[in-house]
């Protein structure tokens, strides 16, 4: 019942030159578990969110840059990637902690150079034999994302980091898009239109792509609010069937962190993905923001370390009773001493990411994508891991992070 093949299209060799391209690919779900070839497939991974947007830059220093940092995951044992592709909102925005230009500048008109660089992107991981999980929106106002669909539908919200802010009243109005027609339908429109594309690259329509390994519905969407759970239920089901009748061999996720994101719910986690056309759960795991551990202390405690282990666990639980996979899509740890400096050691942060990696291969959790890689510092004067209206340097791991590499790179899953 939760099985689904991709199957690819045969490609010749002068369309695509390259390393070991990939031309047929099948990605089964199927007892809790990948498959792929018939053989067990883990989703081995980080968030490389920016991968599209620096794929669009034409310039030699940024096309060096995307070839030498996919090279370089490659060899770290990393081949998927969780990559943004819909950014909402233009460049005359006066919120500064945001993502610009957008790809979709105003409702339904879209940034051409910057779909081509979700075309380049995905020919560079297919030459590489490598996938992305491919996330079509955002809860959060930093990639435009919901309020940008409300603030497109008249309604108006206060962002976080301006005047006059309150999580609660935030809360009341994100939780609008899941109710507001126009939004959905503005939301459908970006949708349809990334799932449809034909690439400008390798000729392929996106159904057909072996780069792309799942379509997730958002990052983080969260009802905010009980009223509107319903309609947000509503929404995670008629998305996911419009998504798998534009694109009926690709792999459908929602993008949740958890009963965190789901009203603290686990019975609304497990209802959302019990629907057919999710294929596979999520979850994902930040310490710090959740409180934890304690903020002036900059170790990692036990209790933190055991409620990242229970957090995981109850939702294995729920992943085996509906047969389907878990994948720890997001988690990440600050330097030590809380710096910000690429300088500063890791020794908490591969504390950290070593015992989720134990979890991973404990519950047999079927991949990760830890947040997130920077590339070489030394290059990174615009993307790094983290987003715009977080520190520079707060998550970010960057190429010469030499013991955190070797936690990742070690990392066998059986």
């Amino acid at each position: 019942m939760w099985s689904r093949f991709l199957l690819f299209l045969f490609v010749s060799g002068d369309v695509l030159a390259g390393p070991n391209p990939r031309p047929l690919v099948k990605t089964e779900v199927k007892e809790g578990r990948f498959f792929q070839l018939g053989k067990p497939y883990f989703a081995k991974g980080c968030n490389y969110w920016y991968g599209s947007l620096l794929a669009a830059q034409d310039d030699a220093v940024s096309k060096r840059r995307l070839s030498s940092e996919l090279d370089f995951l490659k060899k770290q044992g990393i081949q998927n990637l969780r990559v943004f592709v819909a950014f909402e909102g233009d460049q005359d925005s006066s919120y500064p902690y945001r993502v610009i230009p957008g790809i979709q500048s105003k409702p339904r008109v879209f940034n051409e150079t910057l779909m081509r660089g979700l075309d380049r992107l995905l020919h560079e991981l297919w030459v590489r034999d490598m996938q992305a999980i491919l996330v079509l929106s955002n809860n959060w106002e930093w990639s435009g994302g919901f309020g940008q669909y409300l603030e497109w539908a008249g309604v108006s919200g206060v962002l976080p980091k301006e005047a006059g802010w309150n999580w609660n009243e935030y809360c009341t109005w994100i939780s609008k898009f899941y109710s507001n027609q126009e939004c959905l339908d503005n939301y459908t429109n970006s949708m349809k239109a990334l799932v449809s594309r034909k690439s400008s690259v390798d000729d392929l329509y996106m159904n057909q792509h072996p780069a792309i390994f799942a379509w997730e519905l958002a990052n983080e969407p969260r009802p905010m609010r009980p009223e509107a759970r319903n309609d947000y239920v509503n929404w995670v089901k008629t998305t996911a069937r419009l998504v798998q009748r534009l694109d009926s061999v690709h792999l459908i996720t929602i993008g949740v962190e958890g009963s965190i994101g789901t009203l603290q719910d686990l019975n609304l986690f497990e209802e959302i993905h019990q629907i057919h056309e999710i294929d596979f759960c999520t979850i994902h795991l930040w310490p710090k923001t959740w409180n934890w551990y304690n903020d002036s202390n900059a170790a990692v405690q036990d209790s933190t370390l055991k409620k990242t282990e229970q957090y995981i666990a109850q939702h294995v639980l729920v992943c085996e009773r509906l047969n389907k996979p878990l994948i720890i899509e997001e988690f990440g740890m600050q330097r030590d001493g809380h710096s910000l400096s690429f300088e500063a050691t890791t020794v908490q942060r591969d504390k950290y990411y070593q015992f989720v990696l134990n979890c991973v291969r404990k519950y047999k959790v079927a991949g990760f994508h830890f947040w997130g890689f920077a590339g070489v510092p030394e290059t990174v004067p615009g993307y790094l891991a983290d987003p715009p209206q977080e520190e520079r340097g707060l998550y970010s791991v960057s190429q010469d992070d030499q013991s955190t590499w070797e936690v990742i790179r070690n990392f066998k899953w059986r």
